[in-house]
């Protein structure tokens, strides 16, 4: 948990992330799909990472601070017409931190 204590906080679309600082209450992003489309999950790792997630899994943001974090959150949220979720439940990396062992090998060019 981080800040103590547990809590979520959501900005559905079409409203900005300081309106949407007093919704609903949770401890963990919620991955089923529903009729609210796309979601941006703002949080931080287990090692303190902040990072910003999409629903579909299919975007991911690190960041040094929440500020940056919630930044990029708005954008991508204004962009794509999601809603957006604070949550203080740990959030999992979609990559890894981890180094690349001697084993693999890095690719020359971006695909």
């Amino acid at each position: 948990m981080l800040c103590g204590g547990s809590y979520l906080r959501k900005a559905g679309a079409g409203r900005s992330i300081i309106e949407g600082l007093k919704g609903d209450m949770s401890s963990e992003p919620n991955p089923e799909p529903d009729e609210r489309g796309t979601i941006i999950y703002v949080g931080q790792d287990k090692a303190g990472h902040w990072l910003v997630q999409d629903s579909g899994r299919k975007m991911e943001g690190r960041f040094v601070s929440r500020g940056a974090a919630l930044s990029f959150a708005e954008a991508e949220r204004q962009i794509y017409r999601a809603s957006l979720e604070i949550v203080s439940a740990p959030l999992v990396p979609l990559i890894s931190f981890e180094p690349v062992i001697p084993a693999e090998h890095a690719l020359r060019r971006a695909a």
